[in-house]
């Protein structure tokens, strides 16, 4: 009963939120998924007469609004997803990789004979090629 409960107010917390329409953003939101799991571990109570099952309603809508809460405002959210975290660039997977000027670029050092240095393309093509250490004139390496 507790289980089914934990997962009507889960439903029930987000589902009764949607009702605001464009104002279910920030604390209004959340108040908004408080507010619904309560009117609905009331009705649940107020029909069933289960406190368990009403309990777990409490327990699931309280826990959606947690989870709302922490993926708005934390790493592990939305916020998390445009820093970048966790990118990595493939870099003819030298091991062990020594990065030459690593607080501007993500590029590694490519030992002799493992082939031509990768290509770059754009404005700052001179820019990034001095960064590597490569001679801008000649396109050799000093």
């Amino acid at each position: 009963m507790l289980g089914a409960g934990g997962f009507l107010g889960a439903a029930g917390a987000s589902g009764g939120a949607q009702l605001l329409g464009s104002s279910n953003t920030g604390w209004m939101g959340y108040a908004a998924n408080l507010f619904s799991t309560g009117l609905l571990a009331w009705l649940i109570h107020a029909f069933t007469k289960n406190k368990i099952l009403a309990a777990g309603v409490w327990a699931g809508g309280v826990g959606a609004t947690i989870r709302r809460v922490i993926g708005d405002y934390s790493l592990l959210g939305s916020m998390g997803q445009s820093l970048g975290v966790g990118d990595y660039m493939v870099s003819n997977w030298v091991t062990p990789q020594r990065l030459p000027d690593a607080l501007h670029s993500a590029m590694v050092q490519i030992p002799q004979g493992w082939g031509s240095a990768p290509t770059m393309v754009g404005s700052g093509q001179a820019a990034n090629a001095s960064m590597m250490g490569m001679d801008d004139s000649r396109g050799m390496t000093s």
